[in-house]
């Protein structure tokens, strides 16, 4: 005899059984509990809303949906919700529905944590949304008598569901934090990691290294189009990159001066505990030396000004300084052949690195000393 909660009935299919036992090895009993309300949440509302849902689909698309969450279904490179889509598309494949059915599925779970988008679309995607939405955030309760709420939740109980859920998407992301760029699952490692840096949607646009970005990307980045991969990715990738330990200081400092080159230590810290709060001047310090160590950072000290940092570490380059007001701008050697690393007498130094600098006066200040 078919199950029945709330008004809602579980299909009595072979598809449905095999999908709860799957479902219920892999998941603990946060989640399969969670899947299941999410199926009657969003049949419950898709009746309200006038629409007609296959319940096979329905169901297959609420307990699958957080399957890329659980050990044994999750990946290490893609979205979790890829990872429950891929799973539902062979899932239903395996158990001879066609393409069409398969691909709706897999579009609501992979778009069940993008707003507004799956409730434009097919009603056997709109369903999963409908229920994750009620779920988890409570959308729309008034669509859902007290009668029904109280079944659904007598049958499938939500104790501290809150805190187990956010824990549950905490422990099927942490290890994969790249994905969750552009989405509201950055902010669950945010909240449960204090080291977690999010990639910036602004920066990654303004410091790409694609053909005609204006002069916002960086110069060295658009000149290694090509080169070093290394060159054009984001300050965690870099350290990564460098073999170093991604921590929000570090990070903080590496954007700093990437739209800051040629900063003193001041500088930096102010602009650093714009970002992470607190830090020290020693503080700062150390990270420095950790990234000039690594060869993401440069330290230069022009006559008469504090040490300054740059993010140009990977070339020999030169500096022009002015003499009023102390900007400084790289000058690229003069030729490929860096004439200037092979000096005509060495006296029998080992040259790896030239520094030379040119003094004069700014634009600004030339015109300013023009206008007087």
């Amino acid at each position: 005899m078919a199950e029945s909660i709330a008004g809602i009935t579980i299909p009595d299919t072979d598809l449905v059984h095999e999908a709860t036992s799957l479902v219920r090895a892999a998941a603990d009993d946060t989640l399969f509990h969670h899947s299941r309300r999410v199926f009657l949440w969003g049949s419950l509302k898709s009746a309200s809303r006038g629409l007609e849902v296959d319940p096979e689909l329905a169901y297959v698309g609420g307990l699958f949906h957080d399957l890329g969450l659980t050990s044994g279904y999750a990946t290490k490179d893609r979205r979790f919700e890829l990872d429950g889509a891929e799973a539902a598309r062979k899932f239903l494949l395996e158990h001879g529905r066609p393409e069409q059915d398969a691909r709706n599925v897999w579009l609501a779970i992979a778009l069940h944590t993008t707003p507004e988008v799956p409730l434009q679309l097919a009603p056997e995607v709109a369903v999963v949304t409908l229920g994750v939405e009620t779920d988890v955030l409570g959308f729309d309760l008034d669509e859902i008598t007290e009668e029904q709420r109280a079944d659904v939740v007598a049958a499938h109980p939500r104790p501290d569901f809150k805190n187990r859920i956010l824990k549950a998407f905490y422990e099927g992301m942490a290890d994969r934090p790249d994905t969750t760029f552009g989405t509201m699952n950055d902010d669950v490692l945010a909240h449960f990691d204090p080291s977690f840096t999010r990639k910036d949607f602004v920066e990654t646009i303004r410091d790409n290294a694609c053909a005609g970005s204006g002069g916002f990307a960086p110069r060295r980045v658009r000149e290694a189009l090509g080169e070093d991969p290394a060159l054009v990715r984001d300050p965690a990738e870099q350290l990564r990159h460098a073999s170093l330990r991604v921590t929000m200081q570090r990070t903080a400092v590496l954007r700093v001066l990437e739209h800051n080159p040629h900063s003193d230590v001041g500088f930096i810290a102010r602009a650093v505990r714009g970002t992470v709060g607190a830090i020290s001047i020693q503080a700062v310090y150390n990270t420095l030396a950790a990234l000039g160590d690594a060869g993401l950072v440069r330290k230069i000290e022009p006559a008469g000004s504090p040490a300054l940092y740059e993010p140009r570490a990977d070339d020999n380059h030169h500096y022009a300084v002015c003499r009023a007001c102390g900007a400084v701008a790289d000058v690229d050697c003069a030729a490929e052949e860096r004439p200037c690393l092979s000096p005509s007498d060495t006296h029998g130094f080992v040259v790896d690195e030239a520094e030379v600098i040119y003094w004069g006066l700014c634009p600004s200040c030339t015109g300013r000393a023009h206008a007087n």
